[in-house]
C-alpha cells in the first residue's frame, strides 16, 4: 500500500529539523499523491510547575508557568509559519478539513493539539501509513528521543527516521536488513512502496542457520 496518509510531528524548535521533516514528507506525498498531517503538540504550561523544586514561592511558580506559556506559543507560531512557507514553496495544497482533500495530487494540513507530547502521539499516530521524524541534537535531543521511541514502540506504524531531508528521488537503491524476526518482516512489508519502485534492492543478512522458510532466499522471493 502506498504512503497515502503521512504524519509529521513538529516540535517548533529553532533548528532546521522541522523543515527537514516537512520537505521529506512533502516529497513522498507528491510521489504518492498523499496527504500530510503536520502535527504540533503544545504542552500545557501548567505541567511546568511539576518540575519546580521545593521551597518555590507562588510568584516563582507563576513565573515558570508564564515562561512555559511564552515558549509554547513561540513554538506553535514557528511551526505554523514554517508549514505555510514550505507548503507554498513546494506547491502543496493546504486544506483545513480532511473532507476537503482532493484525491489527485498532494495535500497537507496543520494540526494543533495540546497535552503531553508522547501521550498524544501514542494515540493520534496509529492511523497513518507513515510517520516522518528527523533526529535532533543539543537541547532538543531528549524530547526528540522520547517522540522517536513513542512513534517506534507505541503507534504500531512504520517510521521514516532520518538526520536530514530526503531528496525527491529517494529510494532508487534500498538496503533491507533481514534476520527472520517479526520486526524485520514488518520492516519489509512496510517498505514495499519503496521496494517496488527501487532500481536496486540489497538484502543484508549474516545468518546462515535460519530455517528454510525464513532463509534470506525466501525473503528475496517474497
Amino acid at each position: 500500500m502506498p504512503f497515502k496518509n503521512i504524519l509529521v510531528p513538529l516540535s517548533g524548535s529553532a533548528d532546521d529539523t522541522d523543515a527537514q521533516s516537512l520537505e521529506s514528507a512533502f516529497h513522498l506525498a507528491t510521489r504518492y499523491s498523499g496527504h500530510v498531517n503536520a502535527l504540533h503538540i503544545k504542552i500545557d504550561p501548567r505541567t511546568a510547575a511539576a518540575f519546580v523544586g521545593e521551597g518555590m514561592t507562588s510568584t516563582m511558580i507563576e513565573s515558570v508557568i508564564e515562561m512555559a506559556e511564552k515558549d509554547g506559543e513561540s513554538r506553535l507560531q514557528r511551526a505554523h509559519a514554517l508549514f505555510n512557507d514550505i507548503s507554498s514553496r513546494m506547491n502543496i495544497q493546504v486544506i483545513h478539513d480532511i473532507k476537503d482533500r482532493n484525491s489527485a495530487g498532494a495535500s497537507a494540513r496543520f494540526v494543533e493539539k495540546q497535552g503531553n507530547r508522547e501521550d498524544t502521539l501514542h494515540s493520534y499516530g496509529r492511523l497513518f501509513d507513515l510517520i516522518v521524524i528527523c533526529k535532533q541534537s543539543g537541547d532538543e535531543e531528549m524530547s526528540n528521543s522520547l517522540i522517536i521511541q513513542t512513534a517506534l514502540r507505541e503507534t504500531g506504524r512504520p517510521v521514516l527516521l532520518m538526520d536530514r531531508a530526503i531528496p525527491a528521488d529517494c529510494g532508487k537503491r534500498v538496503a533491507l536488513a533481514w534476520n527472520g524476526s517479526v520486526e524485520s518482516s514488518r520492516a519489509m512489508t512496510y517498505s514495499l512502496p519503496f521496494l517496488k519502485a527501487a532500481e536496486k534492492v540489497m538484502l543484508i543478512s549474516n545468518l546462515d542457520d535460519l530455517e528454510e522458510d525464513l532463509h534470506p532466499e525466501a525473503a528475496l522471493r517474497y
